[in-house]
């Protein structure tokens, strides 16, 4: 709702939007309803993910599926693995590793950084965040293809502190996010390194079209000059 009619998360929750805009609120919503797209808003464990997304994706065999878990320290396997918390962590991954397997979707697992990125001193690497900063076993980081490490300037007051008032919006809505899976020092290739600028409550995400290619009108990629390829 929020990004189609540019009014806050915060008003909408909190009720602080005209009265004439709730029309508008419920024409949002039936739209939002035609989007192919379930919410399993309730704790389950990691076992279950996979017979449901699996289920998601039999159903939708000519499209390709995306499983986003948010986040992965709330399962409920937590219940079963209360005094081997690393067991636990690997038991997780071992469910999402197999959803990957029996599903080929896309998944996403959210995770948390914990208390040590906060610390005062990585003010002098602009908390810029490292694997060791993820909360949980060392399974979190292992399992995955690919580990984006993300964090934002605008939680941090002594590190907004250092910049003129006129660059604040800026870097409210400013992201960093590290891209390598096996960084693990403060220092690292910048070129691994985004900066991404984003008012989060009014993005709006768009699906890209693949046109269907037969396979013998399409080239190989050891072909394809890189330099050619539109981003």
């Amino acid at each position: 709702i929020s990004t189609e009619t540019f009014i806050s998360n915060k008003k909408i929750k909190n009720c602080k939007y005209p009265k004439s805009m709730i029309p508008v609120f419920i024409e949002v919503t039936e739209k939002f309803r035609a989007y192919d797209i379930e919410f399993i808003d309730q704790a389950i464990k990691s076992s279950q993910i996979v017979n449901l997304f699996k289920r998601f994706c039999n159903r939708r065999k000519d499209r390709f599926n995306i499983l986003i878990v948010d986040n992965v320290i709330s399962l409920d396997d937590k219940e079963d693995f209360k005094h081997d918390p690393n067991g636990r962590d690997d038991y997780v991954m071992q469910n999402i590793l197999k959803c990957r397997q029996k599903t080929k979707g896309l998944i996403f697992v959210l995770h948390h950084l914990n208390k040590d990125q906060g610390d005062k001193e990585n003010v002098k690497t602009g908390y810029r965040p490292v694997k060791s900063d993820m909360k949980g076993s060392e399974a979190f980081s292992r399992v995955p293809n690919q580990v984006l490490l993300v964090n934002s300037f605008k939680i941090y007051p002594d590190l907004m502190a250092q910049y003129p008032p006129e660059d604040k919006e800026i870097l409210s809505n400013l992201f960093i996010i590290d891209v390598q899976a096996n960084r693990d020092d403060k220092i690292g290739d910048e070129v691994s390194l985004l900066h991404y600028f984003s008012e989060m409550e009014f993005d709006l995400f768009y699906e890209i079209e693949i046109p269907d290619i037969p396979l013998e009108e399409t080239e190989t990629f050891s072909k394809i000059d890189p330099h050619s390829i539109p981003f």
